[in-house]
């Protein structure tokens, strides 16, 4: 069912015939309503750059509304690929990461875990934003600072404190 409907989305998206918004936000509402957290990579997969913004935020208030544990973990896990394909809402999503304490916490222990290839294309996406969003510096400081302490050593780990 999620194949199906995931495909029904994507065709909506390439198709772009009259009245494919109000067909797009209806298949969207029904992957919402599954509540499983296998849809929220492939969710990511169809976020695109060139795409109504409206749109793209739609998916990304879906998977926002998973809790933060299983939603940073996805997010982890599709870093490079979103950065890859669409590397101005990857920083967009980043960025709404970075501004909320509690999912940056989750998404903090999510990468202390993940391989170090993903750690690394998390690290320029957030050294970008760092430099480009100076607000953001402290929350984009607790990332790095995680990704240096590698895996054995992540953010959660032996007491750390968390992001306020």
């Amino acid at each position: 069912m999620i194949a199906e409907l995931i495909d029904s989305l994507v065709k909506c998206l390439e198709s772009k015939q009259p009245g494919y918004e109000e067909r797009y936000i209806a298949l969207l509402a029904q992957l919402a309503t599954l509540r499983d957290p296998d849809i929220i990579p492939q969710l990511l997969a169809c976020i695109r750059d060139n795409e109504r913004e409206g749109l793209m935020f739609d998916i990304i208030h879906t998977i926002e509304s998973f809790d933060d544990d299983t939603y940073t973990e996805r997010i982890v896990q599709s870093a490079a690929t979103l950065e890859r394909q669409s590397p101005g809402w990857s920083k967009v999503i980043h960025m709404r990461i970075l501004n909320s304490p509690p999912t940056l916490n989750a998404y903090c222990r999510a990468l202390s875990t993940a391989p170090q290839k993903t750690r690394a294309t998390v690290a320029a996406i957030v050294s970008d934003i760092s430099v480009k969003h100076r607000g953001l510096s402290d929350a984009c400081a607790v990332v790095i600072d995680t990704i240096r302490q590698g895996p054995e050593n992540g953010h959660g780990k032996r007491g750390r404190e968390s992001f306020r």
